[in-house]
């Protein structure tokens, strides 16, 4: 709240900028910090002339928002050794596009967000006629949904009945547990990174590039980039398995049901076939190595999960998760010895968990089973 000068009518007015809480209005101070609520709503700021007698003065005002979204890798003993950051700003919010509204002393402003979320560093710019230009300063950060919220909304919206999409939110909660803000530290409230390059719930990854704001502050929106995300790697895997029916011609082999993984999580088996481990691999990357495919659109390198050698006399069937003479082998295994350096990539020894590193899609399935997001 903030007040200017000035003489004549309207002497002793000021701007009342106030913030919905649930069902009351509460003045809001420079320096204060307000929530995107769980359901990915922006909290609703209004503002109106306090005093002025009995015929207010006019004001002009408008919102500005600034936000730099920043990355940080920590030693052992907190201090910072990496940062980077991106500049997300200037962003104005106002009815009227070309400039600051003009708003009657008898009425009230309401800050419009246009159907966006967005948070940062907020500054509500103001000028009561016959008074100076003033401005107040606060911030807008996150909350996190609750993760049955956020379970029930990825079977209902996300995955909605598309088998192919059943492991979808599996990865999402072990890529973040649900949380697309940070629960504490410097950071409390703001877009949840992960490295390199992840955001929000989904780790969405736009390399080097800013993430387009809606996935750093909507939760939902982030989850349909996921989904996003995820069809695009789905096309990824079979342009990757036209490709190699291409370059080998009869020797090629299909192997959608006959080659998969059998993973061990706990006392239970859970078998996956290969398309579904190439394209769970390729959500977290796939950087086990490219080859060089000779298409019917020239020679193209691939990313691959799943290697094929078509000298081998088998396709896969039982087995296909390394065994020996078949044609497609899976390289998703990550052997490390207990100091954690990396040692080889078989198959890992479940009778040695403290020597192995397991794979991501184990690491997917260990923890989505903990929660019974496994069906």
């Amino acid at each position: 709240e903030g007040e200017g000068e000035g003489e004549g009518e309207g002497e002793g007015a000021s701007l009342l900028v106030q913030w919905l809480d649930g069902g009351t209005l509460r003045t809001l101070n420079d320096g204060d910090t307000l929530l995107i609520d769980q359901y990915s709503r922006m909290p609703s700021v209004s503002a109106e002339v306090s005093g002025g007698g009995e015929n207010p003065p006019p004001f002009l005002i408008y919102a500005e928002v600034n936000y730099y979204a920043k990355k940080e890798l920590r030693n052992q003993h907190g201090v910072v050794y990496w940062s980077d950051e991106f500049f997300y700003g200037p962003e104005f919010y106002a009815y009227d596009g070309f400039g600051p509204d003009i708003v009657l002393g008898t009425e009230y402003w309401e800050l419009p967000w246009w159907g966006e979320v967005r948070g940062g560093d907020i500054t509500i710019h103001y000028k009561i006629e016959g008074y100076d230009p003033m401005a107040l300063d606060f911030k807008i950060r996150g909350t996190n949904p609750n993760p049955s919220t956020v379970a029930a909304f990825a079977q209902q919206e996300v995955v909605f009945g598309d088998p192919a999409f059943w492991y979808l939110p599996a990865i999402i909660w072990h890529e973040s547990r649900f949380k697309q803000f940070n629960t504490a530290g410097t950071f409390l409230g703001q877009p949840n990174w992960g490295w390199p390059n992840g955001w929000g719930m989904g780790q969405i990854d736009y390399g080097d590039s800013p993430v387009p704001a809606q996935y750093l502050w909507s939760w939902t929106a982030n989850m349909f980039k996921a989904r996003d995300t995820m069809t695009d790697k789905i096309a990824a895997h079979k342009r990757y398995m036209k490709a190699v029916s291409e370059h080998h011609g009869e020797q090629y082999c299909d192997p959608f049901w006959s080659v998969y993984v059998d993973f061990r999580i706990g006392q239970t088996w859970y078998r996956l076939p290969m398309h579904e481990t190439d394209i769970m691999k390729r959500y977290n990357g796939a950087n086990y190595g490219t080859v060089t495919l000779n298409t019917s659109k020239g020679e193209i390198d691939y990313k691959y999960v799943w290697a094929f050698d078509p000298t081998e006399p088998d396709c896969g069937g039982e087995g296909g998760d390394g065994a020996q003479d078949v044609k497609w082998t899976y390289h998703g295994w990550t052997r490390v010895n207990t100091d954690g350096d990396t040692v080889g990539s078989e198959p890992p020894d479940p009778d040695k968990p403290d020597a192995t590193k397991r794979n991501y899609i184990q690491h997917v399935l260990v923890d989505a089973a903990s929660v019974g997001l496994l069906p």
